[in-house]
Formats: C-alpha cells, sequence, structure tokens
C-alpha cells in the first residue's frame, strides 16, 4: 500500500512543478513583452502570448559597444539592450529578431566542428545548406577577435532583411550552451515541419554525359 501511495504523491507533485513551470513561463513573456521598446516603424509581433510559446534561453553577451541581453524562444531569437527608466526596466530591441528559420550561426573552428559532429549523430541523411555547409551544423568563418577571445557566435538573418551581429559569451560553458541551444531546436522546427525527406542515393557519378533527366518507382 506505502510504495502505491509514494507513487502517486511524486505524480501528482510532477504534474505541480510541470504547471508551476509553465505558469511561470507565461508569466515571464507576458512581462517581457511589456518591457520591449522597439524603434519607430520597427515593431515586429513576437507573439509571445501564443499557447505554447517558451523561453528557452536568456543570457548577458558582449559587444564592442556594450553588452547585449539575447533571448531564445522557440520560434526566433532576440536582441536587446537595457534602459533604465524611472518606473520600471525596459529593453531596447537593438536588431530586428531572427526567425530561427532563417537564423545562420558561425562559431570559431573547434567550437563549429564540435557541433557539427553533435548533430550529424541526430541527422538521418546529411543535407547540403548554403555554400556547402551543413544545415544543421555551424559554418566557421574568420573573425577579429582582438582582446575578447575565442568565446564569439556570429548570428546571421538570411533573406532580404539580411544582416549579421557578432557578439561574445563571458565564459566556453555559455559559449557552447547557447551553441547546443540553437542547433537543437532549429532541429526540432526542421523536423516539426518536414513534409518530404530527401535522400542521396548517389553523389558524384551523374555528370557530364552520364545524365538523369527523370526517374520513376520500379
Amino acid at each position: 500500500m506505502l510504495p502505491k501511495v509514494i507513487v502517486i504523491v511524486r505524480d501528482f507533485l510532477r504534474k505541480v512543478n510541470e504547471e508551476s513551470g509553465k505558469t511561470e513561463n507565461r508569466f515571464n513573456l507576458m512581462q517581457l513583452e511589456q518591457q520591449l521598446f522597439f524603434r519607430p516603424g520597427e515593431k515586429v509581433d513576437l507573439r509571445l502570448k501564443e499557447e505554447g510559446r517558451q523561453l528557452i534561453g536568456k543570457d548577458t553577451f558582449s559587444k564592442r559597444d556594450g553588452d547585449i541581453q539575447v533571448y531564445m524562444f522557440d520560434h526566433a531569437i532576440l536582441f536587446t539592450k537595457p534602459m533604465k527608466t524611472k518606473q520600471h526596466e525596459q529593453y531596447k530591441v537593438y536588431r530586428r529578431p531572427i526567425p530561427l528559420e532563417l537564423l545562420l550561426i558561425a562559431a570559431p573552428e573547434d567550437a563549429a566542428h564540435s557541433i557539427n559532429r553533435k548533430a550529424a549523430k541526430h541527422a538521418l541523411v546529411k543535407r547540403q545548406s548554403l555554400h556547402g555547409l551543413s544545415a544543421t551544423g555551424v559554418p566557421s568563418i574568420v573573425v577579429r577577435t582582438e582582446a575578447k577571445g575565442q568565446n564569439w557566435i556570429n548570428f546571421m538573418h538570411l533573406g532580404r532583411k539580411y544582416y549579421n551581429l557578432v557578439l561574445w559569451a563571458p565564459t566556453p560553458a555559455l559559449h557552447k550552451k547557447w551553441l547546443d541551444l540553437i542547433v537543437k531546436q532549429q532541429k526540432v522546427l526542421r523536423e516539426r515541419s518536414m513534409i518530404f525527406d530527401t535522400v542521396i542515393l548517389n553523389e558524384g557519378y551523374f555528370y557530364g554525359g552520364n545524365q538523369v533527366n527523370c526517374a520513376a518507382p520500379f
């Protein structure tokens, strides 16, 4: 009898903790939405009140002109600068939020290779993206690190509103944490929206005169 009671109590406490976490998450998102300050004509609806919306990460990165507060949601990433007012604290949106589907990140070569290897373990098919880079991986680029070290991440907004923003994490652990979070959540979004999966049957054989114009199942 006692073991059954213990199981019931544990299950009840687990559910209470889950609901408490959801409530805290909703409160934090609603509070943040009220604290955000956009430049005139640049306001973006982040849909923070939507059911199921999640705040996955929140940390402070550095830039040459000061600290940047970075928020990662389950669908987008947001860059802000804290603003102190007499009444309460506000956050000025530093650059246009980036939907995770349009986010490409670059990191120092060692970190990029580490994340690429980790992503490859969970990938069923190797897919090629821009410039021959893995769609699930992190490209490596050259950045002038100067005195800030190698814990940088280059956030790139793909598409018509392209821009890039290089930020430095205060520690290697935080640097790795954010690379892992971004790669993991982008993988979740891809799998959620995937209807067709492309499988490479042969690579490098059909070229020149050996061309295939169409194919049909047999």
